[in-house]
């Protein structure tokens, strides 16, 4: 179960990384 947990918390943070990542080379590019 903390397993679980564990790894989704994982792909939230790599979610909002490549989020984060987008929107620095968007404003890279204006």
């Amino acid at each position: 179960m903390f397993y679980g947990s564990k790894k989704s918390a994982k792909q939230q943070l790599e979610k909002s990384l490549l989020v984060w990542i987008f929107f620095s080379f968007y404003n890279l590019e204006k």
